[in-house]
């Protein structure tokens, strides 16, 4: 099936292979994201453990936040028996980035009402765990590990004119092994251009860009201050504004205080990281690919070896 603009999928020669068939639920939800539920699977033909999540579509809003889902995901697919000696699928239309949860195949459910997404199974969970667990922080190590890994999921996609919009603790997926990968696209968005603007307000309040709670236009700095947010909340094992006062106190505290600062007791190169991404203007932040150069992640830049 070439390309080509239409709104319909093209109809392949021949009988199109249905992944249904060849996965099994298993028990339990691994979590709620921004536009559904997802469940853990098997698929039996690779014996490969798989994320599914299902949307229900007679929703509108949700069938939207699918498809940009959907195009978004599209950027890193991966043919699920790519690892296969005979496998011939057709490349991507973008070389996949290790950085990005890889999505596999989606189908739909019109009787159910879905709409599901078949992608790869992190089996660490999400970062959030590290923010909630009792006991020792996570080292300056492993947090310069997260930092680049999440800095080079963020180049991949910058560079693709996205914008992921809701980068949190909670959307950043790991594996017991230490590898790091963003996930959770429902509410990323295709870029028209390379400063294009999106002003549309949705995405998790408390790590949001000031920019984008005074509801102006924002563009791929939003995500550089989210990250940095995220990692000191991971660092200090709490979010740093009060949200006990709920939406307006928290907005305006974004707005209109001082960042917050990584305390004292980190070394120099995380607290600069960490304010650079946190600067209250836009244009004053760096971009994922410079912060690539940030002495707080050289060392872990130098060394990485992504273990498939």
């Amino acid at each position: 099936g070439g390309g080509g603009g239409g709104g319909r999928p093209s109809r392949h020669a021949g009988k199109p292979r249905d992944i249904r068939s060849e996965l099994v639920l298993l028990e339990g939800d691994l979590g709620k994201g921004a536009s559904g539920v997802v469940r853990k699977a098997v698929h039996l033909p690779t014996l490969q453990l798989v994320a599914i999540k299902h949307v229900r579509i007679h929703d509108r809003e949700k069938r939207q936040l699918m498809v940009r889902e959907l195009k978004t995901l599209y950027q890193n697919i991966v043919p699920i028996d790519a690892r296969a000696p005979k496998a011939t699928a057709s490349p991507a239309p973008l070389p996949a980035s290790p950085f990005v949860v890889e999505f596999y195949d989606a189908y739909t459910a019109v009787d159910a009402g879905m709409v599901s997404i078949v992608m790869e199974y992190m089996n660490g969970g999400s970062l959030q765990g590290l923010v909630e667990a009792r006991g020792p922080r996570p080292s300056e190590p492993q947090l310069a590990s997260i930092a680049y890994q999440a800095l080079e999921g963020l180049a991949f996609l910058h560079a693709r004119h996205q914008i992921h919009r809701d980068i949190k603790p909670a959307n950043l997926l790991c594996s017991r092994d230490g590898a790091v990968k963003l996930a959770d696209f429902g509410i990323a968005r295709q870029l028209a251009d390379t400063w294009a603007q999106a002003k549309t307000f949705v995405g998790t309040l408390i790590y949001m860009a000031p920019e984008r709670i005074e509801s102006e236009a924002y563009s791929y700095p939003s995500d550089i201050w989210s990250l940095g947010l995220s990692l000191l909340t991971i660092a200090h094992g709490e979010f740093p504004y009060s949200t006990s006062g709920g939406y307006w106190t928290l907005s305006r505290a974004i707005k209109d205080d001082p960042a917050p600062v990584v305390r004292p007791e980190f070394s120099d190169a995380f607290r600069d990281f960490v304010a650079q991404c946190l600067e209250k203007s836009p244009m004053a932040r760096p971009r994922a690919i410079d912060l690539l150069d940030h002495p707080f992640v050289a060392e872990v830049r130098r060394s990485f070896r992504y273990r498939e």
